[in-house]
This record gives C-alpha cells, structure tokens and sequence, in this order.
C-alpha cells in the first residue's frame, strides 16, 4: 500500500508543474546522475520452456559516474560532468553534496539562459538543509546551542526528551542550499516525488545515449580516454527534437496522473467497496480483498499494467 506522504507529495508536485506549465515564465530543467563501464554493458537473454525472460548483465572495466542536465533546447552547454568511480558499489554513495554543490553552482546555474525550474530527485546530496533542525541522534548540548541559536527559550533542567519537544514545536520551515543557491540566480527547484522518475524525462535520454554508447564502445580503442570521447559521442546523438519528444511524453504522463489524482478525490469509494471474504463452498478458489479499486480502474495503463502482472494465477473478484 502506497505510504500518505508519497502520495501527498505527488500531488503537490504535480499541481506545482501544471502552474508553472499554465505561467508560462520559467522554461523546464532536468538533471540527473547516471553511470557506463569503460568497456560496455552487455545483456544476455533466454527464454525457458515456461516463456519466462532471463536476463543477465556482463559488466566490465572502470564505471564512470555522469551528472548532466537539460531542457526542450537539449543538453545545457557546459553542464556534462563525468569523473571515474573509486568502488564498484552504488554510484550514489560517491556524488556527495560537495561534488554536488560545486557542479550545480559553477557548470549549471551560470550556464541556464533562461528563468528555469530545476526538476531534480530526492538523493541526500539535492535536499542538504540550511540551518537543519535537531533529532535524537544529536547529543544534549547541541541541541541546547541550536535552542539558544534560535531564540528558543528552554530550562537548564530538562532532559533531553523534553528539548526534542521544544525543537518539535518550533521546527523552522526546511530550506535548501540547493534552492537558494538556484534563488540567487532567478531559478526555481522542483523535487520529484519520491519513487516517480517517471516524471523525469532525462530517464528517456539516458536510454538514448547509453544505447547508442554500449553499440559503438570499442570502436575506436578500449582506453578511458576512447570510453570518455565515445561518451560524449552519444551524448552529441541526443538532438533538441529527442528532448522535446521525451518531454513531451513525461508531461503528457503528468497530465494524467494529475486528471487522476482530481478523479480520485472527486470518489468515495469506501462508500461501495465490500469486502470480500473466502467462501465455504469452494475452498480451492483464492480470494483476495482489494483495498483499493482504483488500482483497477482508474490508473494509468502501464500502472494497470504493473498490478495484472503482480495479480497473476489468482482470481481477483472487483466490483464494476
């Protein structure tokens, strides 16, 4: 079952795009981080008697980690970074806030020729807060400092359970120092919501570009410096007309999910939605209680899609 504050911050992120699409004074931004293997990634796969799809992934040589951005007039000059990774671990453990910071405020932000709306992701490096409020892994003096700091006026004599209340019931609003780094520019950030990088167009451009990278890689040489130029080779496949194309489509998926969201609010459907229970007359048909119909019924058809697979070799009774 989806967790409230995902879906409460899918809603808002999707009101907050649709205003920003309808005043039209801000064109879209979309960043990213990825990753290649010097060498290529290449897939295998078979099929079984059973038709079930096998996959596997041959990885091979130096990852290289990318961070890039763009918009409907492609790739932002300037804003390719790319450096080679020290494990062979999560990418994201090594694009730390510093990195992060340094690309943001000198390869990005002076490179965007327009007021922009920054769409970005909800990695730890994109949401380190200005000023951030204390929590139980503080020790008791910090929090005091941060009290004292604040103008919150506290007794020498609490514990610390009772300071974490006074920090509770005086938390400031977060900020962001990617967003006021943004703000000094003239721009605008925009988080996705978490688990939605479906709204986030650069995904379809990353396909491009490490489809046409993992075909040619070798061409020319197997040394980082041929994996770096054919990187950029694909990078220069990716037109303006394959951005605004992949734009267009994410944004028609917002539009969707966003007239469902209105859909969904606009039903009751607890008010006729039964629960099903297992009968005694035929024990050997599964029986499942639908939580919520709207999986069924309203979503959009790749979301559909995504439950009829999970739903498979059980019988489903829905109320139409």
């Amino acid at each position: 079952m989806e967790l409230p504050h995902v879906a409460s911050k899918r809603i808002r992120f999707l009101r907050q795009y649709k205003d920003f699409k309808e005043k039209d004074l801000y064109q879209f931004v979309f960043l990213d981080e990825t990753w290649i293997l010097q060498n290529g990634t290449i897939q295998h796969s078979w099929q079984d008697s059973n038709e079930r799809s096998v996959k596997t992934i041959k990885t091979d040589g130096k990852r290289q980690i990318i961070l890039h951005a763009g918009n409907e007039k492609g790739f932002i000059p300037g804003a390719n970074l790319i450096f080679a990774s020290k494990t062979c671990g999560d990418y994201h453990g090594e694009m730390n806030q510093t990195n992060f910071l340094h690309w943001f405020q000198n390869q990005l932000l002076p490179n965007l020729s327009e007021p922009s709306v920054i769409i970005i992701d909800n990695a730890p490096y994109h949401n380190m807060e200005v000023n951030k409020a204390p929590n139980v892994s503080w020790k008791k003096g910090d929090i005091q400092s941060w009290l004292t700091n604040e103008g919150i006026i506290y007794s020498e004599q609490m514990l610390k359970s009772e300071l974490l209340l006074k920090v509770s019931q005086n938390k400031p609003e977060k900020t962001y120092f990617v967003d006021q780094l943004a703000e000094q520019y003239g721009h605008k950030v925009l988080r996705l919501p978490p688990y939605h990088c479906i709204f986030n167009p650069i995904e379809l451009i990353w396909g491009i570009t490490k489809t046409y990278y993992n075909k040619h890689i070798g061409r020319d040489g197997k040394t980082e410096a041929d994996c770096l130029n054919m990187w950029q080779e694909a990078v220069n496949v990716v037109t303006p007309d394959m951005w605004k194309n992949s734009i267009k489509h994410t944004e028609g998926e917002i539009m969707k999910w966003y007239e469902r969201e209105k859909m969904l609010d606009m039903q009751d459907i607890d008010t006729y939605l039964p629960k099903y229970r297992k009968p005694q007359f035929s024990p050997k048909i599964t029986f499942l209680t639908i939580v919520s119909i709207r999986l069924i019924v309203n979503d959009p058809p790749n979301y559909r899609r995504s439950i009829k697979a999970k739903l498979t070799g059980k019988e489903v009774f829905v109320l139409s």
